[in-house]
């Protein structure tokens, strides 16, 4: 603020310097009457205004999304005995459960075979960020279907996940990994403004003359992407997999269950810019190019890479606070003990959202 002060009070010097030495010209002159005469300055506003809430998701095509998550169960080891002819040869990487990975430049060539899929990704190349609301659940066949249970950790290590047949887990960008079964497991997570990727122009013979566009040569759009992590327990019974007649021959093969992953998109128009600021486990929001700016009267919601942050501290000097512990509580952990990979939830912290006197504001940590 002293430099600001300083910075004013050195332009109103030169303004007034330059003032003994300028003459004011108009278009032309009147001569006043000594009395009576009313005149009146006048001008037209000019308003120009451009919509800056453009919203635009690319995701694969409804033919693709029907089989992005297809997978293949495989308890007997059939795939390695037979060295994945099925599959053109394709690398092996863990056993029992495998997704066809495919070649990033040929999607018809299998690479690898392995216990991840290949992601279903999102591209946000609107100038917005975008609330998301995903579900992952799976859906049992009608006819013959797999007879075992769903198990909680991926090496079927919990108690009550021992004698489970199968894992399915759903990992997303800026995220944790969610076990998911029959039953849908729900959640949150923002894609990330590709305002960067806009420009404003002005082109004096357009109506309008200003725009809001993409950059022609722009390619750094971000990405959200979803992968289904599934393994397969090989200390479960045969019957788990299949029925044998009476006289012991093979009788059915048990069908696995169908994978479903659903996303909803919103779009969060008409946010204003806000800067995060991290100190170690402690979280700042300011209004942006505004050293706090919030005051006194703490925010009525603030969300972290989606998820709600349920308790609200005051503001610290102007600045909207929450700290690592909110942040990990929202994700559903009691203490930091108790997150797989504390360092990279940490580092997964992208979008802050705060809502203050009825005003939503947004953040990236770049």
């Amino acid at each position: 603020m002293k430099n600001f002060k300083k910075y004013v009070a050195l332009g109103m010097t030169a303004v007034m310097m330059a003032g003994n030495s300028l003459s004011v010209f108009a278009a032309g002159t009147d001569t006043l009457p000594d009395s009576g005469e009313v005149k009146t300055g006048e001008g037209e506003g000019t308003d120009i205004y451009v919509d800056k809430d453009v919203y635009k998701i690319e995701c694969p095509t409804d033919a693709a999304l029907a089989k992005i998550f297809d997978y293949t169960v495989d308890p007997q080891g059939l795939i390695a005995a037979t060295e994945a002819v099925q599959f053109g040869g394709a690398t092996i990487e863990g056993e029992g459960l495998f997704f066809a990975n495919k070649d990033a430049t040929d999607p018809t060539k299998v690479v690898k075979l392995s216990n991840w899929s290949d992601p279903l990704t999102l591209v946000n190349k609107g100038a917005v960020p975008v609330d998301l609301a995903c579900e992952a659940q799976l859906t049992a066949v009608t006819t013959d279907p797999y007879a075992g249970t769903f198990s909680t950790t991926e090496d079927f290590s919990g108690n009550s996940d021992k004698t489970a047949g199968l894992y399915y887990g759903i990992y997303a960008s800026q995220d944790i990994e969610y076990s998911f079964s029959t039953t849908k497991k729900e959640f949150s997570n923002i894609i990330l403004s590709g305002a960067d990727g806009y420009e404003v122009k002005y082109d004096k013979d357009a109506t309008p003359a200003y725009s809001y566009a993409a950059k022609s040569d722009y390619k750094d759009w971000p990405e959200y992407n979803f992968y289904v992590h599934a393994t397969l327990n090989p200390d479960v019974a045969e019957t788990t997999w299949a029925t044998r007649k009476e006289d012991g021959s093979l009788d059915k093969v048990l069908k696995a269950p169908t994978i479903g992953v659903k996303f909803t998109p919103t779009a969060i128009k008409g946010a204003k810019e806000a800067t995060v600021l991290i100190e170690d486990t402690d979280f700042y929001v300011s209004k942006a190019n505004v050293e706090g700016g919030f005051g006194t009267t703490k925010p009525t919601a603030i969300t972290v890479n989606g998820k709600t942050i349920s308790s609200i501290k005051d503001n610290v000097e102007g600045y909207v606070h929450f700290t690592w512990e909110d942040v990990y509580k929202a994700y559903g952990f009691t203490k930091e003990e108790d997150i797989p990979d504390a360092d990279a939830l940490y580092g997964a912290i992208k979008a802050v959202k705060v809502t203050a006197d009825g005003v939503v504001y947004y953040g990236e940590v770049k």
